[in-house]
């Protein structure tokens, strides 16, 4: 029997991966930037809300930070892509070294063909969403911090619909900043240790490997971008008449 011919990689495909790798490096520091300065503004505000400074003050500070969250959803969005296209690659090269005669499709998600999670039929109840739940997720996952994530997961006990709505963690701080609200007397996410962080880094990171898991299968969604917006609007909306109303009463 003859061996099966190598596949080789064309350079410009090489040179693709490694266009990817360098976009990931300068959108993780982007990313880190942004990250830092939502960190400021949200700081900002809670520090001018404390001491009743101007209200039109505040207003443009929270619409700053508005912007800069959805900068940091957006870049954090294209950092996953990219991370997903280098895998793929990555992929690609070891199939074409092995001399694998098909490798998988560069545009093709090849961990979900793998699992077949991707010909999967969406539930259309939740019953089915359940009987989903059961079948590929344990009963205990061995969460690394022993916290309540159904906020993020599909909840075999919460809302009864198919898909359920969840929430989407940017970054491992507003990971714990949700699960742990210094509100409830939590310590904040700079007051933790670096270890501590890193802990938390590496649940945020399992967490979101079993969402994304989840997204595939149609087992949950995250909220629409316009609904986001159509509440920030809302909100932003009250303010303003609320601060019309202090002005005319001054």
């Amino acid at each position: 029997m003859s061996e099966p011919p190598m596949v080789p990689i064309a350079t410009n495909d090489s040179r693709f991966y490694h266009d990817c790798l360098v976009q990931i490096h300068d959108l993780g520091r982007y990313v880190h930037h942004l990250q830092n300065g939502l960190v400021i503004l949200k700081n900002h505000i809670q520090k001018h809300e404390e001491s009743i400074p101007d209200p039109k003050e505040i207003v443009d500070t929270k619409i700053g930070s508005i912007i800069v969250e959805k900068h940091l959803e957006d870049h954090m969005k294209m950092l996953e892509n990219l991370g997903t296209q280098v895998k793929q690659w990555e992929q690609h090269y070891f199939c074409a070294q092995q001399g694998i005669r098909q490798p998988p499709p560069i545009n093709s998600d090849w961990e979900g063909s793998a699992s077949g999670s991707s010909n999967q039929k969406p539930p259309e109840t939740f019953e089915e969403a359940l009987e989903l739940w059961n079948k590929h997720f344990p009963t205990d996952p061995g969460y690394r911090v022993d916290k309540d994530l159904t906020c993020y997961l599909f909840n075999p006990d919460g809302e009864k619909i198919a898909p359920q709505i969840i929430k989407q963690a940017m970054t491992q701080r507003d990971f714990y900043q949700s699960v742990c609200p210094v509100t409830k007397g939590n310590p904040s996410w700079t007051q933790l240790s670096e270890d501590e962080q890193d802990e938390w880094a590496t649940a945020c990171k399992q967490m979101k490997d079993i969402q994304k898991k989840q997204l595939e299968l149609g087992l949950i969604k995250t909220r629409d971008i316009s609904e986001k917006h159509r509440r920030s609007k809302e909100k932003r909306k009250a303010r303003k008449m609320k601060l019309d109303l202090i002005k005319n009463d001054n």
